[in-house]
């Protein structure tokens, strides 16, 4: 038997349609290939969970494909296959010349920066934009769909701790990518040595974090005036009181976004008494004060004389002038500088026959004599 040439053809087989990564996020993957055929083609991406449904790609056209709803983090190989005949046959990579893709995809990580009261949350950023996420701490929570990346909670309670987490928002679906616990700083608290007539000292050592911030004290009596700012001392004396004058000092520590946060206050009076009198004579006077505090050292001054600095209670003044009027001022010697509490005018008596009293000695005796002269005459 003999066999009978009909007709003779050359064919090319195509070339594989080689798969490449076309760019990756937090939660996705997408993968494209260019159908090299004359014709339409059907293909499918095949990962190791998951095959997606068939995609019909015109000939010369390119292919996508993008995975959706992956974990963060996490390496994932992607194969490329076309529908020939009655068969699934696997292609190759454009970029590895492998028969797969592999993409890892992004995550990040949280950082915070925590005061007492507020706390500053950065994020990395894994090079991608125009994304959503969500930072979330207690019951608050924020959206940020700029690539700033960074958010700020204030209004936190004091020495409590928090979770912050962080997600992020893609296709409708919000997956976690971090979290990270924190505990805001518990309140300082001021210890008061005083109150003194012109100041206070005031120390909070016992109860600061040691972390280096920065601390402050304010007078709320006065509109919120700094008194003391320190990043290191935590120890302030609060000079130039006015005696018996009363203060609201509050300790403030300086928060991440650069706010001042209340941590404690102490209401107090600066120490202040009056002159008294206890008795006056022509040219003594005796003066008299309630004590401020033990060892508290005083003086008393008369028209600018001082009297000389005592810890009694009490200055006798001697040797004054008659029917003189003097104004006198009791201070304390605090700090190494005289402080004025009491201020009072007196006026020394006369003597009987002394000074403009004896004219009127005078007067009265000679009106004594004319009156008994005119009642002899009558009689």
């Amino acid at each position: 038997m003999s066999t009978v040439l009909l007709d003779t053809k050359s064919i090319t087989t195509d070339a594989f349609a080689g798969l490449s990564s076309n760019g990756v996020t937090y939660t996705t993957s997408t993968v494209t290939w260019v159908n090299v055929s004359q014709t339409s083609a059907t293909f499918r991406i095949v990962e190791s969970s998951s095959t997606s449904s068939d995609i019909v790609v015109a000939a010369g056209a390119t292919g996508t494909y993008t995975a959706t709803g992956l974990s963060d983090e996490t390496a994932y190989t992607f194969t490329l296959e076309r529908f020939e005949v009655d068969t699934w046959i696997q292609q190759t990579s454009s970029t590895s010349g492998l028969d797969h893709v592999e993409s890892t995809t992004y995550s990040s990580t949280l950082s915070v920066a925590t005061g007492s009261t507020s706390t500053e949350v950065t994020f990395s950023n894994p090079g991608l934009t125009g994304m959503t996420y969500n930072v979330s701490i207690g019951s608050s929570d924020v959206t940020i769909t700029d690539d700033s990346h960074a958010t700020a909670f204030t209004g936190l309670e004091q020495g409590a701790t928090y979770t912050v987490v962080l997600s992020v928002i893609e296709n409708g679906s919000s997956t976690e990518l971090d979290t990270v616990s924190l505990t805001t700083s518990a309140a300082a608290a001021m210890v008061l040595t005083g109150p003194f007539a012109s100041y206070v000292e005031l120390d909070w050592s016992a109860s600061v974090d040691g972390s280096g911030s920065n601390y402050r004290i304010v007078d709320r009596t006065s509109s919120d005036d700094v008194l003391v700012t320190s990043s290191s001392a935590t120890l302030a004396t609060i000079q130039d009181l006015n005696p018996g004058q009363s203060y609201n000092f509050v300790l403030q520590r300086e928060e991440p976004n650069l706010s001042w946060s209340d941590q404690s206050e102490i209401t107090t009076t600066a120490l202040t008494t009056s002159l008294s009198i206890a008795s006056v004579a022509s040219k003594t006077i005796e003066v008299s004060w309630s004590n401020l505090y033990d060892g508290a050292e005083f003086e008393l001054f008369y028209n600018g004389t001082a009297n000389g600095k005592t810890t009694e209670l009490v200055s006798i003044l001697r040797d004054l002038a008659p029917s003189t009027a003097y104004e006198m001022e009791l201070v304390v010697y605090e700090l190494g500088e005289a402080v004025g509490l009491s201020t009072l005018g007196m006026t020394t008596n006369d003597a009987l026959l002394g000074g403009s009293n004896v004219a009127i000695l005078i007067a009265v005796i000679v009106a004594a004599i004319v009156a008994a002269i005119v009642g002899m005459q009558m009689m």
